[in-house]
């Protein structure tokens, strides 16, 4: 009697060393396709405009454009702060006798502000228009929902929306007319793409940065500029500090608090995700799962990754969501006792 035991162990082992390798050559494809999408990154005299640029993921950015040699100009309100930060800027900069660091004090949820400030830095750029712009302002205070009041619900959508949305399209609107062939960078969250109690005020406005940036990824695509959209996890910044004093508990649980990135290791993610012409970027490679299970129709960073990504995500975010509520039930139950009783008095 024939035995095909062996047969069949040896067309197994051979059927998945073709899926592994085909696989690996997928990989390879997709990623020469993905960088192809985007110029080469080439900061070195350019103008570099960011918004949230007194602190944080904004300042480190500059600091490292300016490391790269670039003119940055930084936007933010606070001018002192404004001051501290381009004294660092302009200590790390590649030519210090050439390069201009300038600043704008405004307040990016005015529309007129917004497009002043921008005619304002090409002034300071002796008419250098900018080629990169990030717009990394932003803002929270966590709280349950039921505490917030409406005004701050629409100062968080204009400062982190729409203070992205007025500087995008003023930026837009200079570059073509300059014939430039820029990028824009919004900056959402992690928090965009995962509801968490306590973000009631703040993860809908970076979800909408999410849509804003798919949109205008194809829209002004049109005219040669590129759209990336960040989606980092916490970073350590004074905001990040700020946001610890009002955070509910069950919000620090879920979100880690204890493990925030430095601001410089996540300026160093986005300028790599924009070196690979990734759309959507992320800060570490658990948001990467996140961003690809979350991803819909728009465009892939690379396919055959951001499959493997969709794979790992069926298995890892239920039991992550299991996990997580195991965690903070005993604060679930109490809030709503306490909240019941409140509402009751």
């Amino acid at each position: 009697m024939l035995d095909l035991s062996a047969w069949t162990s040896s067309c197994t082992v051979t059927t998945v060393l073709s899926a592994v390798v085909g696989y690996a050559i997928w990989f390879v494809v997709c990623s020469i396709q993905a960088r192809k999408r985007a110029p080469p990154l080439n900061f070195e005299g350019e103008h570099c405009y960011i918004t949230g640029g007194s602190a944080g993921l904004g300042e480190q950015l500059a600091v490292l454009l300016a490391e790269a040699g670039a003119h940055v100009t930084i936007v933010a309100r606070n001018e002192k702060q404004l001051a501290t930060a381009q004294a660092l800027i302009e200590a790390h900069r590649l030519h210090p006798d050439t390069q201009r660091i300038r600043t704008v004090s405004a307040d990016v949820a005015d529309p007129v502000a917004c497009t002043q400030a921008l005619h304002t830095a090409v002034r300071q750029q002796n008419g250098l228009t900018p080629k990169y712009v990030f717009a990394c302002a932003g803002t929270t205070t966590p709280r349950f929902f039921l505490d917030y009041a409406a005004a701050d619900f629409e100062r968080t959508m204009r400062v982190n929306y729409f203070g992205a949305l007025y500087t995008i399209q003023a930026a837009a609107k200079l570059m073509i007319q300059a014939g430039c062939r820029g990028r824009v960078v919004t900056v959402s969250s992690q928090a965009g793409l995962v509801g968490i109690p306590g973000y009631s005020e703040y993860a809908p406005t970076k979800a909408a940065l999410r849509m804003l940036s798919e949109t205008l990824y194809y829209e002004l695509g049109i005219y040669g500029i590129m759209v990336h959209c960040f989606f980092p996890a916490n970073i350590k910044t004074p905001g990040f500090a700020h946001e610890n004093q009002t955070k509910p508990a069950i919000t620090r649980i879920i979100d880690g608090e204890d493990e925030a990135l430095e601001p410089r290791a996540c300026a160093q993610q986005l300028l790599a995700g924009m070196a690979k012409g990734y759309p959507a970027i992320v800060s570490d490679p658990l948001g990467d799962v996140v961003r690809a299970v979350c991803k819909g129709v728009g465009p892939a960073n690379n396919f055959a990754l951001d499959t493997l990504y969709v794979a790992l995500g069926w298995f890892a975010v239920p039991l992550w969501r299991a996990v997580t509520w195991w965690q903070v039930r005993d604060l679930v139950a109490t809030e709503a006792a306490q909240r019941k009783a409140q509402l009751s008095s």
